[in-house]
């Protein structure tokens, strides 16, 4: 199976697009159907991002290992959110005062989160450094309007990814005539 890091822009456009398209058909005989079909593309529009950092971490240098684990920890909250609501039939809104307003404000963190993590793996991966949040601002706003993101994004990650497996191969080719 493909790789995220392998796929054209394209497909992940066209796969997203199809699955809001999908969304967006109300059966009326199905009124459940619904909510389900809008969750699977919110679903599918977050995978993109939580994929890209998870296997892009994977790919830099030992020196510039960056700690995944609150990236995970905050895409496991973002989805288990979302398909709880679905499931209890609630909307995807809350209110709250005072400290009832404290999940509010991790969960607009923890989104924000979901798409900075990405956009410095890709920017660390293409500096060869870890990356400050001045060298990668633009990636995360190009991962926040996800249609553009994608066209943008998506063949900087494949280039990436097609250099590292070049100079994966030409290592192991050195290792081999030795």
């Amino acid at each position: 199976m493909k790789s995220i890091l392998e796929l054209k822009h394209w497909h992940i456009f066209l796969t997203i697009i199809a699955i809001n398209f999908l969304s967006d058909i109300n059966p009326e005989t199905l009124p459940f159907v619904n909510p389900f079909l809008s969750l699977l593309s919110i679903l599918v529009i977050l995978l993109w991002p939580l994929s890209l950092g998870y296997e892009m971490n994977h790919l830099l240098p030992p020196k510039m290992k960056l700690s995944p684990t609150l990236f995970i920890l905050n895409g496991f909250i973002i989805v288990s959110a979302l398909c709880l609501s679905t499931v209890l039939g609630q909307d995807l809104s809350y209110s709250g005062n005072g400290l009832s307003a404290i999940p509010v404000f991790y969960g607009i963190f923890a989104i924000l989160h979901l798409f900075t993590f990405p956009a410095k793996m890709l920017k660390s991966l293409e500096l060869g450094r870890v990356a400050h949040f001045g060298d990668y601002a633009g990636d995360f706003f190009l991962f926040l309007f996800w249609p553009i993101g994608i066209w943008v994004i998506q063949p900087r990650v494949n280039r990436i990814k097609e250099k590292i497996d070049l100079q994966e191969l030409a290592a192991s080719s050195d290792t081999g005539q030795n």
